[in-house]
């Protein structure tokens, strides 16, 4: 028995001392095809490995392998033993090798995805500072607006969607965590606004030429809330870029009214080259989100890069 604090509830161990040498041999045992070659491979007599599984037997209340004359093989018990024995010593092998790797100086690589709105000036600073600290890291960065598409084949991804398209992150297997919120502002420059004039609603917009980037928002949709009402818009003219850049760009030319976050316009309308529209209609806002592995299969590379990128945003990054 574990002792414990609560002298009335105590726990037992999740296997016996010593049965997890045992599971471990059953593993080579089915894999040599042998008694006699698992117990020269653990250094031990051929009736001490037979010992061990018939104790584990004894002790699991299950038949984990069959005789016939010299050959052996494994019941359906035996084998469900075994690949869960290999699936933890899998994991330990792993520990074991990045415990030794890191001792010296951590080491390895890290896959991410970005988005391009966020790598074109905040990603780059990020790695630079990391592998100043940890230089034996490298990294394969993919710039990308649909990494999320894709998510399983990378460490981390770093995606960012509209708060009204979160359903599309229901399917995904990996820790989400927020970075940034931002509101998304409609924005245009004072060209357009003196040729088309100033859409004081929504609805406005259909007579309106819209700069859409799909990287931004899934679909041909803006979304306004008004009276705790949720307005898409669909957008009926249509100049479509495939980033948030390059239609801050078409924005700045006067090519028509653009919806972005604020993150990405504050210095062009504190400048007066963009002006704010519809200030007082809430819009979507746009969440920047880091997505990784679940810490039992998160990598140690990856682990300390996640960890680094919360921080150093938290203190460079000002929304």
């Amino acid at each position: 028995m574990f002792a414990c604090e609560n002298h009335s509830v105590c726990l037992k161990p999740p296997i016996k001392h010593g049965q997890f040498d045992k599971m471990a041999f059953l593993s080579h045992v089915s894999t040599s095809g042998s008694i006699s070659a698992a117990a020269e491979h653990y250094n031990i007599s051929i009736p001490t490995g037979s010992r061990w599984i018939s104790e584990l037997e004894k002790e699991l209340g299950l038949k984990l392998i069959k005789r016939n004359g010299p050959q052996i093989s494994l019941t359906q018990n035996g084998e469900y033993v075994v690949r869960k024995i290999s699936e933890i010593t899998d994991s330990v092998h792993q520990i074991k090798h990045d415990i030794e790797s890191f001792a010296s100086e951590p080491s390895g690589s890290v896959r991410i995805c970005c988005t391009p709105v966020f790598a074109s000036k905040y990603i780059l600073p990020v790695i630079s500072d990391f592998t100043e600290k940890y230089p034996k890291i490298i990294f394969d960065l993919e710039v990308d607006p649909y990494g999320l598409e894709s998510y399983q084949r990378y460490d981390i991804v770093i995606s960012a969607l509209c708060s009204y398209d979160e359903r599309l992150e229901k399917d995904i297997l990996k820790v989400k965590k927020n970075i940034i919120n931002d509101p998304i502002l409609l924005v245009a420059n004072q060209d357009y606004i003196e040729k088309h004039g100033t859409p004081e609603k929504p609805s406005d917009l259909n007579a309106h030429r819209c700069l859409y980037a799909r990287s931004l928002t899934k679909t041909r949709e803006w979304a306004f809330k008004t009276n705790d009402h949720t307005e898409l818009i669909h957008l009926n003219y249509v100049l479509e870029v495939s980033d948030c850049n390059l239609l801050l760009e078409a924005a700045l030319l006067g090519m028509g009214v653009a919806y972005l976050p604020k993150h990405v316009v504050c210095k062009e309308i504190e400048a007066g080259t963009l002006q704010q529209l519809m200030p007082e209609v809430e819009t979507s806002k746009w969440r920047l989100n880091m997505y990784y592995e679940q810490t039992q299969h998160i990598d140690l590379a990856a682990e300390l890069f996640k960890d680094h990128f919360r921080t150093y945003i938290g203190k460079y990054y000002i929304g």
